[in-house]
Parts: structure tokens; C-alpha cells; sequence
């Protein structure tokens, strides 16, 4: 769970990074390359947490998972077109998503806290 959070925490500050350096090429660039490494860094984490989570239901478990990955990718491009209807610039899509990932990060804390307890 540890390396969770830290992919979490890293993904939150290159796409906030993102949003101010989209103009400069190279920045950009090095940018684009870490946001692919932590973005799909996250995806078998969640799994192998999902299937040790389940046990005797682990192809559900791993099923479910990457049907709700597919929804999250759904509802990330509403909101990113959503964010580009209000009126915002091109760049602000990044910070949307900088928010949804530190939401993710809260609820991630969260659900660290309370396995803790129990």
C-alpha cells in the first residue's frame, strides 16, 4: 500500500506540473514519459491488492477491478470535456485530473486508516 500512495501522491504532482509546463517541448516531453510510468504503475498495484484482498474470489475481484478502471477512464473524459465546455483553456483538463488523483489519495488514506484498526 505504501508504493500506492507514493504513485498516487507522484501522479498528483506531474499532472499539476503538466498544467504549466505544456508549452515548453522538452518539459513537456520528460512530463508526458513520467505521467505514462506512474499512471500505469498504478494499475498492478490495484490489482495484486484487489486479488490478495479477495482470496477465494480473486477473478471477480480482478474482473470488477478493471471494469471499474474502464468507468474511471469513462468519467475522467466526461470530466475533462466538461472541464474544456466551461471555458477553461486546454491546460486546466491536467488540473482536473491533478484533483481527481488527490481525491483518490484522501480516500486511499482513508481506507489505510481503517484497515489499520481492524
Amino acid at each position: 500500500m505504501p508504493t500506492l500512495m507514493i504513485t498516487l501522491v507522484l501522479l498528483t504532482i506531474i499532472l499539476t506540473l503538466f498544467t504549466w509546463t505544456v508549452h515548453d517541448k522538452p518539459l513537456a516531453s520528460i512530463i508526458v514519459f513520467l505521467f505514462g510510468f506512474t499512471a500505469f504503475a498504478t494499475v498492478p498495484l490495484l490489482q495484486t491488492k484487489i486479488v490478495q484482498t479477495a482470496k477465494e474470489g480473486s477473478t471477480l475481484a480482478a474482473a470488477v477491478n478493471i471494469s471499474a478502471f474502464n468507468l474511471a477512464n469513462a468519467v475522467g473524459a466526461y470530466l475533462g470535456g466538461e472541464t474544456i465546455r466551461a471555458c477553461f483553456n486546454m491546460a486546466s483538463v491536467n488540473l482536473t485530473g491533478a484533483v481527481i488523483t488527490a481525491i483518490r489519495v484522501f480516500f486511499s488514506i482513508v481506507l489505510l486508516v481503517y484497515g489499520r484498526r481492524n
